[in-house]
């Protein structure tokens, strides 16, 4: 307006000064024009101010931004949708990957993720505008001393630097995975042996006749009874009878093959399920390298001691089809085991019912 009107107005005088009916239109014309240029500018003035404080307002909304992350003790990161590297990260972030701040930035979150065709279902979530909230994610850290982390993952999608990003946080729940991990495993295993329990072993027993059955091959089970292990105990205390326990476990389980498997039933009592064995003799076999080994002496410090075992043999389905009924044939033929002297090996007869 500054320049329009000092060169506008005296042309405007000029023509209305004349007095004729033209110059009065084009005076008027020229009025009109610099009514419309007026007009113009307001506009364009309000709208350059509105947008700067909007400019302004995204840069203090930012700045916030990056302050409550700065300051969350929740591990949070932003992510170029495009590049997929981490443009913002604060401490917990950094931290949770064992990085230093600056070292952070610039690498992409996928290189962490254990599962990556997870992280690319979720960016792909994210572009379509849909929120994830709490995914259980696995991290791998191949170079740190705690290789494998555990974290719940949120993502969302937001405009930052005028651009759309990803905005991820993640709340570390390692300690507590390991926990129930830890309190899974008591729950199925052995305290002392770490062998399978009860419990555990009914399953995998379970699981072994049906595809036994579906397959149509055969099983064996063993029922191992440590001989003399009570008086060791008594003499020696629990320490060493606890000792002679794992080392009976890691033998029994160094006679095994892979698919086979051995569990503690309780005190000096072993379970062996063998799977496809091909005739009651090969399953005589594996008992009596069992025993064998059993019957080694054990060397803690400068007390050696001896045990044996009483095994006793069943098959399926030769001998019972029911899970129950097998572990009852074998249970019998330890007995009889028992009976005959002790260790030694039996195989379950009809006639021990």
């Amino acid at each position: 307006m500054a320049f329009v009107l000092p060169t506008m107005l005296p042309h405007i005088v000029i023509l209305i000064g004349q007095g004729e009916t033209i110059t009065y239109g084009m005076s008027a014309m020229l009025v009109l024009f610099l009514l419309f240029i007026f007009l113009a500018a307001k506009k364009s003035g309000e709208t350059f101010l509105e947008n700067a404080r909007l400019r302004i307002k995204a840069l203090e909304s930012e700045s916030r931004l990056r302050m409550m992350l700065d300051f969350s003790p929740t591990a949070a990161s932003i992510i170029d949708i495009d590049t997929q590297e981490v443009v913002f990260a604060n401490k917990s972030y950094a931290a949770l990957i064992e990085k230093k701040h600056q070292e952070a930035l610039g690498v992409t979150l996928r290189r962490y993720y254990a599962n990556k065709v997870e992280y690319d279902d979720t960016v792909k979530l994210i572009e379509f505008g849909q929120q994830v909230n709490n995914q259980l994610v696995e991290l791998h850290f191949p170079d740190s001393q705690q290789t494998t982390k555990w974290a719940l993952a949120s993502y969302l999608q937001i405009e930052y630097h005028s651009k759309q990003m990803i905005l991820a946080w993640f709340y570390d729940i390692t300690d507590r995975k390991v926990m129930e991990e830890h309190a899974q495993h008591l729950a199925h295993h052995d305290a002392l042996t770490g062998l399978p329990n009860r419990i555990l072993f009914r399953e995998r027993l379970h699981l072994a006749m049906t595809m036994a059955e579906r397959d149509k091959y055969a099983l064996a089970l063993m029922f191992i009874d440590l001989d003399e292990f009570k008086p060791i105990n008594d003499t020696y205390g629990h320490d060493v009878g606890d000792a002679v326990l794992i080392q009976c476990a890691e033998r029994i389980r160094d006679c095994l093959r892979k698919p086979d498997s051995v569990a503690r039933l309780g005190g000096d009592e072993f379970v062996v399920l063998l799977h496809k064995v091909s005739d009651e003799q090969a399953a005589i076999q594996v008992a009596e390298k069992v025993l064998e080994s059993l019957q080694s002496p054990m060397t803690f410090e400068d007390l050696t001691v001896s045990v044996g075992a009483s095994i006793g043999v069943a098959l399926y389905p030769v001998h019972s089809t029911e899970e129950d009924g097998l572990l009852n044939c074998a249970d019998f033929a330890m007995y009889e085991a028992k009976r005959n002297g002790r260790n030694r090996v039996r195989l379950f007869q009809n006639e021990y019912k």
